[in-house]
Parts: structure tokens; C-alpha cells; sequence
């Protein structure tokens, strides 16, 4: 998409600097398109058949080397998330969404309305494997960023858990006109969600994303990431 970064390049489509959101699910979506606006709803990815879904860093350099274009042409960013925070947000995601009309996920739907969420984190050691591109899931966040060797490729890496102070940091890092919401509201916010969790819970997404903690910081603990591996900080 392209992100005015002057007042007279509002008028043009194609004015702006250019920019790709790398966008982790159950990671902010809605709060950073509601920022961006129109250009984010027009933004060709969202559009393209090679690129729809919630593409990684690889899938999108595959497809963009496909169609003959370059990723270097543009400015990425994408949103971390607390791995504990997003395991509930994802069960209580497709619990709620009856017949998986939302999700696409409609056998987990099925499934999860009978679990609890330690079922569910237990399940995903042996978990129904139904061939679609969708079980986001069974990843770890930080796999949207890498390439081959785990090396992060996404130079502006938001926080969740500080997704407006973090959007502002980008925002004067590239000079962009923005209108982001001062009242963020996360509708997929469930309480504390450390309430949720009982010992082995809390291990279990700790072996499953033991890349995302040693790459962030994350502690079960504390809902921020601490460790500025491509973060926008202080």
C-alpha cells in the first residue's frame, strides 16, 4: 500500500511511501487497518490471488518473485504477540465462531466447543491436520518474520500488548500521516488471561514457542515483550 506521507499525496492512489503488512493472525489486524484506512483496505494484497491470507515473510517473497516484483521496494512491518495471550485468544476465537463461519475452521469449531482450553493446549500435540493452509495455530508467531536460517526479516516488529504507542514510533520513524485510534479496545481481550492457565498449560505454550520467548523476551508473567529483536521501542 501506499502511505501518504505529505498532505497533497492523500489525492493520489499511487503517492506515499510504500509499505506491506506482514499480518500475524489474532495479532491486531482490524486496529492496524482501522489506522491505516483506505489505503490498507486497497492495499493489492489483500487483493492479489497470489497473496491473500496470512502470508510469512517466505510465502511472500515466493509470491513476489513470482510475479516479477521486488519485497526490498517496500517497508514491512507485522505484530508480536504474547504467546500465552494468543493461544486464548485463538481457543476463545473459534469457540465462539459457530460452524467456523469466520475462522474457515470449521472441524476445530466442532471440536473446541466440547474442550476446555487445557484440552485444547494438549490437542495441538496431536492435533486433526485437515491439509488447510489455515491452522495458524499450530505455528509460532515468530515463523511470519523469519527466513530459513530464523533470522528476522521484518525490520518493524509491533507489540500487541503496546500496539498504539508502538504504531506512533513507526508512524515518526517513516513519517506517516495516520489517524490512529487513541481508545484501543481489544474486542478478543478475555480478563487476565493468566487466570486461564494452570501449570502445565503454562509449559506447554512454553515448549511449543520456545523461539518466540528466546527471540522477545516473553515471560508468562509479564504480557510485554522485552527484548528488541526488529521491535519498535524505547
Amino acid at each position: 500500500m501506499y502511505v501518504p506521507q505529505k498532505p497533497i499525496e492523500r489525492l493520489f492512489p499511487k503517492a506515499g511511501k510504500k509499505m506491506l503488512f506482514i499480518h500475524t493472525p489474532k495479532c491486531g489486524g482490524k486496529f492496524i487497518g482501522a489506522s491505516f484506512g483506505r489505503r490498507f483496505r486497497k492495499c493489492f494484497s489483500l487483493h492479489h490471488p497470489d497473496l491473500r491470507g496470512h502470508l510469512t515473510w517466505q510465502q511472500y517473497r515466493d509470491a513476489f518473485q513470482k510475479n516479477g516484483w521486488d519485497l526490498d521496494d517496500y517497508a514491512l512491518f507485522s505484530v508480536i504477540r504474547n504467546p500465552w495471550q494468543w493461544h486464548l485468544s485463538w481457543f476463545n476465537y473459534i469457540r465462539k465462531d459457530t460452524d467456523g463461519k469466520k475462522s474457515g475452521l470449521p472441524d476445530e469449531h466442532a471440536l473446541f466447543v466440547n474442550f476446555s482450553f487445557l484440552d485444547y493446549l494438549r490437542w495441538l500435540d496431536d492435533p486433526l491436520i485437515t491439509g488447510k493452509p489455515n491452522q495458524y495455530y499450530l505455528n509460532q508467531v515468530s515463523d511470519w518474520f523469519i527466513d530459513e536460517n530464523e533470522a528476522v526479516r521484518v525490520p518493524d516488529i509491533l507489540r500487541q500488548e503496546a500496539l498504539v504507542e508502538d504504531l506512533e514510533r513507526l508512524q515518526a520513524k517513516h513519517n506517516l500521516l495516520l489517524s490512529i485510534p487513541k481508545n484501543r479496545r481489544n474486542q478478543s481481550f478475555w480478563g487476565d488471561y493468566r487466570s486461564e492457565y494452570c501449570a502445565e498449560s503454562v509449559d506447554i505454550v512454553a515448549r511449543r514457542h520456545q523461539r518466540d520467548i528466546a527471540m522477545f523476551g516473553y515471560e508468562f508473567e509479564n504480557p510485554k515483550a522485552s527484548r528488541a529483536a526488529g521491535l519498535i521501542q524505547n
